[in-house]
């Protein structure tokens, strides 16, 4: 039924009885009239959301009845009914608004059609004014109780409210083009300002306390929180600055000072105070703390589960230093920074393992549920000569994170030197495994759980080394990139793996890095092996979701040349770090392949499992298929497949073989 007021204006009564008889059957409500006029009449009383009017009638035109209602209502739709065909009154409709047309002897479905759109249209309608009346009433609020300020991406000042105008002492047009720095105070150093704008830069938001000059010069403070607005291709279009007024909360410098200094949030020393306490020290010991995956605790769970992670961490190490002489600080989203004077290596070792061990025992609670938190440590012992003792350290622990390290001791001319011979020996290992063809490709079975059997296969690059030993590609694939052999080891893996299906009715994927993709040769040399061995549409490209994959631009232009050759894409661990479903929205993605991490712990952690859900339920909505890696269990293979998962790769299933293996299947009912 269409929830329609419906006036029906029609002369020929023996019409318009039949037509009030079938919408009546349709819309919720009809009500007809013989003549215009009566029509006129009762108006006021009924407000029709729509109007069905022949053109030529006694007394008064349907048009003529139309101008006097457009007086009042002039957004009121009307379906001319009519066989006219003189161009005056076609003119004349226009003029009044008359956009939808049904010409007699009348269809009536036809006619209900054009109903259903005006419906639809007049819903669509009233959504859009609702949404716009709360945004409205959401701008007044918030323009009543908060001082805004709005920058382009260059941070030249857009809009500013008429509170920040009070507040500051400027005119509207004395600020609109010009940048924060009419209003910087000459206190706020510019290595503040810095890390401002490197964090919104890199899509966060920022809060804090920010001091600035009024335009008579004296001092007003705003608790800020800046943030970016993205367009819808993710990037940064302009930022938004709400302020509210604390100045007179501020009584004097000492409160000043410390608030600068102090991360509000936990109310530990900030980088601000961590740079003034360093720099006084002849020598020291510094350890970086980081915290694991708290983008994607942020972006899953929304802040306020993160400002409790924080909120807690920071509790935890006051905890685990109390009545130490190690200060504490928090310098970053989730960076902790630890600092003692003198040489602390051995001290700040045990304190790191301390914590990692009062955290697993008295875990973060949260709306009734468990959270573990994880965190990798970097430690450097340096001295006052010692140039960004952090950046460093920031170095050192995200080389911590790509080697699974817990703790890693920055040494700079050690780890280079063992870099540097590691690279060296796996290339020579490599060049080598290429002239004596020791470079092969594994295939792990990926089985479809719909259809109960293995359908396709995914390739997985090997190195044999001279003794026979099968290496993996995470011990030389990082080396291999560093040197002129990449390519050659790409394209090995594409010709070994094509071969290898071009005999089988078998689906495969081959996994790539944006790197690959980007390599014009590499890209060329896929896509004519592809059509040379006629195996288009079996062959999907595995992109991980971590590795540049958010420059859409040029990943767009990729992807649209791979599917242009008949080549399929997945996205490969997605959930493992920034999960931007916009990828899924806006690129040609026929798979998701869902990051090893959740699945297996999907038995046991209620969290992952709402992930996994999550991310199964938008997925097969943009009609994008599922793999489950990880899967080394029947338990876990019950719940995949209770989640309406499409497909399941992993030990259970099978491991990586030099050989094509479809001989698992999985009855239910048979023990495993």
């Amino acid at each position: 039924m269409i929830d329609l007021k419906v006036m029906l204006v029609e002369d020929d009564e023996q019409l318009r009885q039949r037509l009030e008889r079938i919408l009546k059957r349709e819309v919720s409500t009809v009500k007809s009239y013989g003549l215009p006029s009566l029509a006129l009449q009762e108006f006021h009383d009924f407000l029709p959301d729509l109007i069905i009017t022949d053109i030529k009638m006694p007394e008064m035109t349907g048009l003529d009845m139309l101008k006097i209602i457009r007086e009042s209502f002039a957004d009121i739709p009307v379906i001319i009914a009519s066989a006219f065909s003189e161009p005056e009154l076609f003119t004349t409709a226009i003029k009044l608004k008359v956009e939808n047309y049904v010409v007699k002897p009348v269809d009536i479905e036809e006619l209900l059609s054009t109903i259903r759109k005006v419906a639809e249209n007049l819903n669509n309608r009233k959504l859009l004014q609702e949404k716009d009346l709360l945004l409205q009433q959401y701008k007044h609020i918030v323009d009543l109780s908060a001082n805004i300020v709005i920058t382009d991406k260059r941070g030249v000042i857009t809009y500013v409210n008429d509170r920040f105008c009070i507040l500051s002492g400027y005119a509207k047009e004395e600020l609109i083009g010009k940048t924060h720095k009419v209003m910087r105070h000459p206190d706020m150093p510019s290595a503040f300002y810095k890390e401002l704008w490197a964090q919104i830069s890199d899509k966060k938001v920022w809060q804090g306390i920010i001091k600035n000059r009024h335009k008579n010069g004296t001092p007003f403070y705003g608790d800020t929180t800046i943030a970016p607005i993205l367009n819808t291709e993710g990037q940064i279009q302009e930022y938004i600055a709400i302020k509210i007024d604390i100045t007179d909360l501020i009584s004097s410098q000492k409160k000043l000072q410390q608030d600068i200094i102090t991360d509000r949030l936990t109310n530990l020393p900030n980088r601000i105070k961590l740079q003034d306490d360093f720099r006084s020290l002849d020598n020291y010991t510094m350890m970086l703390i980081d915290i694991d995956r708290f983008k994607e605790i942020n972006l899953l769970f929304g802040i306020h589960l993160g400002d409790s992670v924080l909120s807690y961490f920071a509790k935890s190490l006051q905890y685990i230093l109390q009545n130490s002489e190690i200060f504490s600080y928090r310098i970053a989203s989730d960076e902790f920074i630890l600092l003692s004077a003198g040489n602390a290596l051995e001290r700040f070792t045990e304190i790191a393992h301390a914590l990692k061990a009062y955290i697993e025992q008295a875990p973060l609670e949260y709306d009734q549920v468990s959270f573990d938190i994880d965190f990798s440590c970097a430690l450097i012992h340096t001295d006052d000569l010692t140039l960004n003792p952090i950046e460093q350290l920031q170095g050192t622990v995200s080389e911590a994170k790509r080697r699974k390290k817990f703790l890693l001791e920055h040494d700079t001319e050690a780890m280079l030197q063992k870099q540097y011979q590691e690279n060296f020996e796996w290339t020579k290992k490599i060049r080598d495994g290429l002239n004596d063809e020791r470079v092969i490709v594994y295939f792990q079975p990926i089985y479809s759980v719909r259809e109960r059997k293995i359908t396709k296969f995914e390739s997985l690059v090997r190195l044999i080394d001279t003794d026979g030993t099968v290496i993996a590609p995470d011990k030389f694939l990082n080396a291999a990139k560093r040197s002129r052999h990449y390519r050659e080891l790409t394209h090995t893996v594409i010709s070994k793996a094509c071969a290898t299906f071009a005999d089988t009715p078998y689906n495969f994927t081959i996994n790539f890095s944006i790197e690959d993709l980007t390599d014009d040769l590499t890209l060329q040399f896929l896509i004519d092996t592809v059509q040379k061995m006629q195996l288009q549409q079996r062959l999907t490209v595995e992109v991980l979701e971590s590795e540049g994959i958010d420059n859409f631009y040029t990943i767009s232009k990729i992807f649209s040349r791979l599917t242009e050759a008949g080549v399929k894409i997945a996205i490969d661990d997605f959930g493992s770090g920034y999960s931007n479903y916009a990828y899924l929205v806006n690129l040609p993605v026929s798979t998701l392949k869902i990051d090893g991490s959740l699945i297996k712990n999907i038995v046991t952690d209620k969290s992952a499992r709402v992930i996994v859900q999550s991310i199964v339920m938008f997925a097969h909505e943009l009609g994008i298929k599922i793999i489950a890696e990880f899967v080394s269990d029947e338990e876990i293979f019950k719940l995949i497949e209770a989640l309406d998962i499409d497909f399941a790769q992993g030990y259970f299933v099978g491991k990586p073989e030099a050989r094509i293996s479809a001989d698992f299947t999985y009855d239910p009912k048979a023990p495993q």
